[in-house]
């Protein structure tokens, strides 16, 4: 995890990542351990336990979203079972950028979804998503991104 602090996205999004890590996210399971909330049921899709990797990977929300940002390529993606394992691989490649901004996003939107009653499309967590990605691309000229990683949109740059 110490590669997280050296790449250069929003500190809130390294502190995010470095919160999954440590399983201090209050997801339901969290939250129903600790008496917060009646059920350890996912409010988005009824699974039965919503831990880190059920909120952030494995619902069928957030599973549409990783989908859509085209991370399902990657071997271990969708079948890794340790959060710890799977946040290090994901945070050390080079589609490690993408990778937390979609975590990031996919909190988020779970988050206005329980909570703010803000039911974002799934076209707008990818928009955001690749916005932010774009915005944090030009600080990593070195970082090696792969055609796949990189679906930079198109933006207006004034003459």
């Amino acid at each position: 995890m110490n590669c997280l602090w050296r790449l250069k996205v929003p500190a809130k999004l390294q502190h995010f990542v470095w919160l999954c890590f440590h399983n201090a996210l209050p997801i339901s399971a969290r939250r129903h351990h600790c008496n917060m909330v009646t059920s350890p049921n996912c409010t988005r899709c009824s699974s039965p336990i919503e831990d880190i990797l059920h909120c952030l990977r494995d619902c069928p929300h957030s599973r549409e979203l990783w989908l859509r940002l085209n991370m399902g390529r990657y071997n271990n993606f969708f079948s890794e079972f340790d959060v710890k394992v799977w946040l290090h691989e994901m945070t050390t490649g080079t589609s490690s950028i993408l990778f937390i901004i979609g975590v990031w996003y996919a909190w988020c939107w779970r988050n206005n979804t329980i909570f703010e009653d803000k039911h974002w499309r799934i076209q707008d967590v990818e928009r955001k998503t690749f916005l932010l990605h774009d915005e944090c691309i030009p600080y990593h000229p070195n970082l090696g991104l792969d055609p796949h990683s990189s679906r930079l949109l198109a933006n207006w740059i004034p003459l």
